[in-house]
């Protein structure tokens, strides 16, 4: 039950997180640039050129040191507030808590979901790379537009008492997808 609540909450991960774990997490950023796009991403709305921000971050507990999800986030900053962005940038906060604090109203759209090898992401969890990851990936709209698109996983082994397949959570739907 709780991979089918991580897996199609179109609300915001932090938080429901932070109610399971029971503490605060912050984002740790391994990886963050901004600069032009090399090609086009039709799913943001960019050509290649335009200016384009790639963030790695992991949802930390600020007590335990705890990576509760990784994520790897494609934002277009020149369609967000720019207060909202340089925040952002500059600070260790989530993105769902920049959206609660700047009250940006945000529409999610569920892209792909589904299981997959931990592979290199193992090290974030201490897992082995042959593990299962659970994923999803979904789009972000802000004012009608296109600003993000992010990419969360998280172990499955946290969910050993759960069968799991994508099939059983959206049945027929995912076919229909697919």
């Amino acid at each position: 039950m709780f991979q089918r609540i991580l897996l199609s909450s179109d609300g915001t991960m932090t938080n429901l997180l932070e109610e399971i774990s029971r503490e605060s997490l912050c984002a740790r950023k391994f990886f963050e640039d901004v600069g032009a796009a090399d090609f086009d991403i039709p799913e943001l709305e960019l050509c290649a050129g335009q200016l384009l921000w790639r963030r790695t971050v992991t949802l930390q507990g600020n007590l335990s040191g705890i990576n509760y999800l990784y994520a790897e986030s494609l934002i277009a900053p020149g369609k967000l507030d720019e207060k909202f962005s340089d925040m952002l940038l500059k600070t260790k906060a989530p993105i769902g808590k920049m959206w609660d604090l700047f009250q940006v109203e945000t529409y999610k759209s569920l892209v792909e979901w589904g299981e997959e090898p931990a592979g290199n992401t193992a090290k974030y969890f201490s897992i082995s790379e042959d593990e299962a990851l659970l994923f999803r990936t979904y789009r972000v709209f802000s004012r009608g537009k296109p600003v993000m698109r992010i990419t969360e996983k998280f172990p499955r082994n946290w969910f050993r008492n759960v069968q799991f397949s994508p099939k059983d959570l959206f049945g027929e739907k995912l076919s229909a997808i697919n």
